[in-house]
């Protein structure tokens, strides 16, 4: 069990080291590379102890040894700061993967960095598709404010006229 638990926190670090910006590797992902004929159960009870006695941090699959939070740094800094200056500057209309991709952000590592940026309230994922800096979103808000306090009643349309957005991006900001 001991040498199990090091493993663990060995390969959790590994993985952490690799992928800067993931919150850490996933409990199944562990189980199967380091114990695979240990029932799940019993993989979990020693996860929920090495966490009860500090070794260890669990968030929904995520593992995670260190510091309780991924701290972007060089490179990776680099990609936290460029990514949210390009979601800052598309304002309603997230960025496309082209534009993404121009970051330089390997693609595996493109999952972290948006983690990473919603995790710190810097993106709303305000669909299953769509992600907007946080900054625009209050922007919207601020407007609809507005726009409800001169009309009562508006249109979709209405709505996405006066953020020059098309119902596409409108609908699901206005369902968020």
């Amino acid at each position: 069990v001991e040498s199990l638990a090091r493993g663990i926190e060995e390969r959790a670090a590994v993985i952490q080291a690799e992928r800067p910006l993931a919150w850490g590797p996933g409990r199944q992902a562990l189980r199967s590379n380091l114990a695979p004929d240990i029932p799940q159960a019993s993989f979990q009870l020693l996860l929920e102890h090495l966490e009860a006695i500090g070794h260890l941090r669990l968030r929904g699959e995520g593992v995670r040894v260190g510091e309780s939070k991924p701290e972007a740094a060089g490179e990776a800094a680099k990609w936290v700061a460029d990514a949210e200056k390009l979601w800052r500057e598309a304002g309603l209309k997230p960025p496309s993967k082209d534009e993404l991709a121009e970051l330089g952000v390997p693609a595996d590592q493109v999952p972290d960095l948006l983690d990473y940026l919603l995790d710190r309230d810097a993106l709303i994922r305000t669909s299953s598709e769509f992600i907007v800096h946080a900054e625009a979103f209050a922007g919207f808000l601020a407007g609809l404010r507005e726009l409800f306090s001169e009309q009562e009643v508006l249109a979709v349309g209405d709505i996405g006229q006066h953020f020059d957005i098309s119902r596409r991006y409108s609908v699901p900001l206005l369902e968020y």
